[in-house]
């Protein structure tokens, strides 16, 4: 789900935008079988009070969002 908020004038009603991701990793031998599967919702984003443009708000929210899974393999996955 991507919700892409809204941004007004400083001082009034602001609301982040804010994604849902599924994320599958897969063997290459074995395509249909997932080898792990990762769920990250309400990821939202910094840019609430600063960015007036939707495509801005949404792409940090995919900013955000890849480093908590560049995060989590780092930690959980090359030990």
């Amino acid at each position: 789900m991507i919700e892409p908020g809204f941004a007004t004038a400083p001082g009034f009603i602001n609301n982040p935008a804010s994604v849902d991701y599924e994320f599958r990793f897969i063997g290459t031998n074995n395509p249909e079988k997932a080898l792990l599967r990762l769920r990250i919702t309400n990821v939202a984003g910094d840019a609430q009070y600063t960015e007036y443009h939707v495509s801005a708000r949404i792409q940090e929210c995919y900013n955000i969002s890849g480093k908590l899974v560049g995060k989590y393999i780092n930690e959980y996955l090359f030990r």
